[in-house]
């Protein structure tokens, strides 16, 4: 019965994050060609070849399922964790504010316990596995940075090279080049359009 209901939550899990996936790609945080969907069957279909193929990356570059598992693990309950940890610390920093819904405070402070422990077990039992996800998580900050960085805001060349090369590769042109994003008519259309500028 445990492992029926497993297919379930990987059923959920699995459209989720290639939804995450899809999202990313409208955004503007990957390739373009992740955030379109199928036109035929109405599903991100590219985000889910994608997860599919880093799936099977994991599994056969790594040691396989068993750290395909501590991988999603690690990653997955660490943001958990982060997330009810900064519902706990709104709690108390801004008790007056109106919320739609309010928990008893005592529910996240178990969760947060439970995350604790489940990201302990994984990290005694593969250090090196725990540390290589921290390292993977942390590549992020930068490259968001680089790529996030404010119209007119000074930052070194090499920054502005990597960013026009994401760019390319995201399908967008580079954030301050003259472009702006203008909404279409199409639900799920955001084109850039190049700003004009006349000078009198």
């Amino acid at each position: 019965m445990v492992a029926f209901s497993c297919f379930g939550a990987l059923n959920g899990s699995f459209f989720t994050s290639a939804r995450l996936i899809y999202v990313a790609g409208k955004e503007g945080y990957l390739p373009a060609l992740f955030g379109r969907h199928n036109k035929t069957l109405k599903t991100p279909l590219n985000a889910m070849c994608l997860q599919a193929a880093l799936t099977i990356a994991f599994i056969v570059v790594g040691g396989g399922f068993r750290s395909l598992i501590n991988f999603a693990v690690v990653a997955s309950w660490a943001f958990y964790f982060l997330t009810v940890l900064g519902l706990v610390i709104l709690r108390f920093k801004e008790p007056g504010l109106e919320r739609p819904y309010k928990t008893w405070i005592v529910t996240p402070f178990i969760f947060c316990a439970v995350c604790l422990f489940l990201l302990c077990m994984p990290i005694i039992a593969a250090p090196l596995e725990a540390l290589a996800v921290l390292g993977f998580v942390l590549v992020g900050i930068p490259i968001y940075y680089i790529t996030q960085t404010a119209e007119g805001e000074d930052r070194p060349l090499i920054f502005n090279a990597i960013a026009s090369l994401i760019s390319r590769i995201r399908g967008r042109p580079s954030p301050g080049a003259g472009w702006e994003a203008v909404a279409t008519d199409g639900d799920e259309q955001v084109e850039m359009s190049q700003q004009v500028r006349t000078s009198r």
